[in-house]
């Protein structure tokens, strides 16, 4: 039988790896949040990305979870610096009162598949 503390820990745990804004198949591309990962210090962006995407920006040293995910959130400080752990630093910092950054770039742009040799010419 499982015990209350574990699924205590799951419940208090889980919204670092899963949420309701990022659906593992249909997403939609960079919904944003802010939240608290693992190994840092404080809350900072997350963004719901392929898993393509992920595995191709990080040089696969990133995945979603499960291979039969197409999406899942990613940490800005993986993202933007690279770094697995430690300080938050700008502009992945966020807190409960956080305004998301508005992007200028559209959708399609935010999470080339490799599949479409156009993305070039429309998004760089």
């Amino acid at each position: 039988m499982i015990s209350t503390e574990y699924i205590f820990l799951i419940l208090v745990y889980a919204p670092i790896y899963v949420n309701g804004i990022c659906n593992s198949q249909i997403g939609p591309l960079r919904t944003t949040e802010c939240s608290l990962v693992n190994n840092f210090n404080t809350k900072q962006w997350h963004s719901c990305l392929t898993n393509i995407y992920i595995q191709q920006q990080s040089q696969g040293r990133h995945r979603c979870g499960d291979e039969t995910v197409r999406y899942c959130n990613y940490p800005c400080m993986h993202e933007v610096y690279y770094l697995e752990a430690n300080l938050v630093i700008d502009p992945c910092t966020c807190n409960d009162s956080s305004v998301l950054p508005a992007s200028a770039l559209p959708t399609e742009c935010l999470s080339p598949d490799g599949s479409d040799c156009d993305w070039y010419k429309n998004c760089l």
